[in-house]
């Protein structure tokens, strides 16, 4: 299955096309998700609700007008956190909520507990490459509508931003 096996069986993505998107994805740079909006035409909402089915936690978009916890983001290795696709957005009273690509890894919620300092983490599921504008707000273009999709990165400048000369070059195998 997967989290997007759900489109294929309501005939809104060809099941060759998923695991095109799939292929494309492994090598960590562009998720299945943003694929499947950005050259597939699923709604984003489409994609929200096979993320929040599959995984159980809420979804989240990027959300420029969203107040992080800029100390806790910049006390933190922003390339690790492009290396393990997670990023905090607040912690208090030992809780902390997390925006990560796959809330079944359980090694990078434990990493992510222990990094933090807290005993307890409200999770949300994100597309990598919100997870991403959220380490890097200051790539968000401003005034653009919510989330990566909607703010039409376009895959090639995404690339570029992700590879070797970019900002970290993440090379997770992770495809969400």
């Amino acid at each position: 299955g997967g989290p997007f096996q759900d489109l294929v069986e309501r005939a809104l993505v060809a099941e060759e096309k998923l695991r095109l998107f799939e292929t494309i994805s492994a090598d960590g740079r562009v998720s299945v998700g943003y694929q499947l909006a950005t050259e597939a035409g699923v709604p984003i909402e489409e994609i929200q609700a096979c993320l929040e089915a599959y995984y159980g936690v809420p979804f989240m978009q990027f959300d420029p007008g969203l107040e992080v916890d800029h100390q806790l983001l910049d006390a933190l290795n922003r390339t690790f956190l492009e290396r393990r696709r997670w990023v905090p957005l607040s912690r208090s009273d030992g809780c902390a909520i997390v925006l990560i690509d796959d809330p079944s890894d359980g090694a990078r919620l434990q990493e992510a507990e222990n990094v933090l300092s807290v005993s307890d983490i409200d999770l949300r599921v994100a597309l990598w490459e919100d997870i991403w504008l959220y380490i890097h707000p200051e790539k968000a273009r401003r005034g653009k509508a919510i989330g990566a999709v909607n703010q039409a990165l376009r895959l090639d400048e995404l690339l570029g931003e992700l590879s070797p000369g970019g900002t970290g070059g993440p090379r997770s195998t992770t495809s969400t």
